[in-house]
């Protein structure tokens, strides 16, 4: 009936939230080696930037895919679980968007510039930080729908 269809309905969505966001921290994990590729001087300041910049609007579409999904999902299945990812994952998204709404987030001119060079960490580790956190918390979300038993 109508229990089973939510049931489904909120399986599905949690799988789907939670396969979205691995891929979101492969992406993360990626920008991770191409930052210790350029430290270790294996790529040059204008590869960089160029990789870095492109993966911007696509990271951006998935975060926003993803939080539109958290939202009908936590409208259909009201959780102060998923309001806390909602809430995580929307202000990640708010603060990259910020943040990339009127420059590109690396600067190849600039990437010598030690205090340019520790904002594009930052904004990695800070990356890996709220996906780590949305991570664990979207892994409790799917072994809770798997395990839901109707009572």
């Amino acid at each position: 009936g109508a229990a089973a269809k939510d049931m489904s309905w909120d399986l599905v969505c949690a799988l789907l939230l939670f396969i979205g966001n691995v891929g979101h921290l492969g992406v993360l994990s990626y920008k991770v080696l191409k930052f210790t590729e350029l430290e270790d001087d294996y790529l040059n300041p204008t590869d960089f930037a160029r990789t870095m910049n492109s993966l911007v609007p696509y990271e951006l579409a998935g975060q926003g895919v993803l939080v539109v999904l958290v939202l009908l999902n936590w409208m259909f299945s009201f959780s102060s679980l998923k309001f806390f990812v909602l809430f995580v994952m929307g202000t990640h998204l708010a603060i990259q968007g910020m943040r990339h709404a009127d420059k590109k987030i690396v600067d190849a001119s600039r990437i010598w510039d030690k205090n340019h060079k520790k904002e594009v960490q930052r904004n990695i580790i800070l990356g890996l930080v709220f996906g780590g956190v949305v991570f664990f918390a979207l892994l409790y979300n799917l072994v809770a729908a798997l395990t839901y038993v109707k009572r």
